[in-house]
């Protein structure tokens, strides 16, 4: 039952063991899917004479560096905007620090950010269970009217009393402005096909006023080897569950998904594997659109060949109606625009890297100013470090600082949110396995 535990060093371990670069980029090039005409000149977009500037990436400043928010044994965590409450943010992570009755939890809390920084009493999000159980890899979407739904695996007793089993499970979250978190309900189940259904991910669609939740489930692992298929479902805000979407195809391992939502459509993302020779094997990044609950063509693959990889990270441009998705390969970042149907107009610009390399992307896009930030996990080092990024993909400008001094163990995960009333940037980062710190950017521009 340790196991839960250690899902998080998944990504430290993926800097550990890809101890030589793949090789070279390839363009989107997937045998059994029509790659497509896939056109980048690298030309900024002419636009109109005199029109005014597209984009303010590069006018972000560093506000708040390296500030504490929780201070105790964590493990994996997920940040989300509170625009419903006009400033502040979510945040739900694991504490590995409960004893009363062995396991970890899932806490949550409400930080606001005027005048500084400040977390209200933190809420358990796990129902209250007398036995051991142990809750982990995590994601968290704001919906409607300040209600965020909170997607999670949990390692418990199927029913009570029974074997233990990895599902995964919903939690409704409502957000005040004084700080406050409340649960909308209990735990429910979204995901329970198998005895390992695991690390969710989860976003809101204002459109279809739909969440989508997706995960990696071992449902096909008795029938084929590695068996690991990319399951995804609406869920109301009433929780009400839509019928269950089998994303991937035959590949192996499909897992480590992200998804981002808009205009009545999602793109959800995901890595898998084809087995080439001896123990080798072909890894991919792939995506996928579901448009109004139906499914689109799994989107042509990028092939990165023997290397274990990092989760994908996607923001949604809803100025552009286009998704940004940034993976990493060959120890860069490296950014791709999709459109509303999959096509890409820009495929893998590198746009994160640096003298320590880089991995584990995070990357969120922010409405007023039109522009990305883009954080990551250094390669080298137990550092981190961030850019702006432009609607093109284009890095803009220096290296942004995330930490104050490179702590001991590593900084691990660097999720990134962004609020939608101003220029800000909140960055949430799980240093040594003891402690979340935040990191704010803040810009004075603004587009109309």
């Amino acid at each position: 039952m340790r196991r839960l535990g250690l899902l998080l060093l998944t990504a430290c371990s993926t800097l550990e063991q890809q101890s030589t670069d793949a090789g070279t980029t390839q363009p989107p090039v997937d045998a059994g899917h029509d790659a497509g005409a896939v056109v980048d000149s690298g030309a900024p977009d002419a636009g109109p004479i005199d029109a005014g500037p597209t984009h303010h990436a590069g006018t972000y400043a560093n506000a708040m560096l390296d500030f504490p928010i929780v201070m105790r044994g964590v493990r994996e965590h997920s940040v989300a905007y509170d625009a419903f409450n006009g400033g502040g943010y979510v945040i739900i992570f694991v504490d590995a620090n409960r004893t009363a009755v062995p396991g970890f939890r899932l806490q949550a809390v409400n930080l606001r950010m005027s005048p500084m920084p400040t977390t209200g009493p933190e809420l358990d999000v796990d129902d209250a269970l007398a036995y051991e159980h142990y809750s982990g890899p995590n994601g968290l979407a704001a919906g409607p009217d300040g209600v965020f739904l909170a997607a999670f695996m949990g390692y418990r007793q199927v029913p009570p009393g029974g074997g233990y089993q990895n599902h995964v499970y919903g939690q409704f979250l409502r957000a005040h402005g004084d700080g406050r978190l409340e649960r909308v309900g209990t735990n429910f189940a979204i995901g329970s096909g198998s005895a390992n259904e695991q690390a969710p991910c989860v976003a809101w669609d204002e459109t279809t006023r739909t969440y989508l939740v997706a995960w990696s489930s071992g449902r096909e692992v008795p029938v084929r080897d590695d068996g690991y298929v990319m399951i995804a479902r609406t869920v109301t805000p009433a929780g009400a569950l839509g019928p269950e979407l089998r994303l991937g195809e035959n590949e192996h391992g499909q897992r480590r998904c992200a998804v981002r939502g808009g205009r009545g459509r999602f793109l959800v993302g995901w890595d898998d594997y084809l087995p080439t020779t001896g123990n080798n094997f072909d890894t991919a990044y792939r995506a996928r659109i579901i448009t109004n609950g139906a499914l689109g063509p799994v989107l042509p693959a990028t092939r990165i060949g023997l290397v274990i990889p990092d989760r994908t990270s996607v923001a949604y441009n809803e100025r552009n109606d286009e998704w940004a998705v940034a993976t990493a390969l060959d120890r860069k970042i490296r950014v791709s625009i999709l459109g509303p149907d999959g096509t890409a107009r820009v495929v893998d610009r590198i746009a994160g890297m640096g003298p320590e390399g880089a991995g584990v992307p995070h990357i969120a896009w922010s409405r007023v100013t039109n522009s990305y930030l883009l954080t990551w996990h250094a390669w080298t080092s137990n550092d981190a470090a961030g850019i702006e990024v432009d609607p093109d993909g284009r890095a803009v400008g220096p290296l942004v600082q995330l930490n104050t001094v490179a702590p001991p163990n590593g900084t691990y995960e660097t999720p990134v949110a962004a609020s939608t009333r101003d220029g800000e940037f909140l960055v949430v980062m799980m240093k040594d396995f003891t402690r979340l710190n935040g990191t704010v950017f803040r810009s004075p521009a603004t587009l109309p």
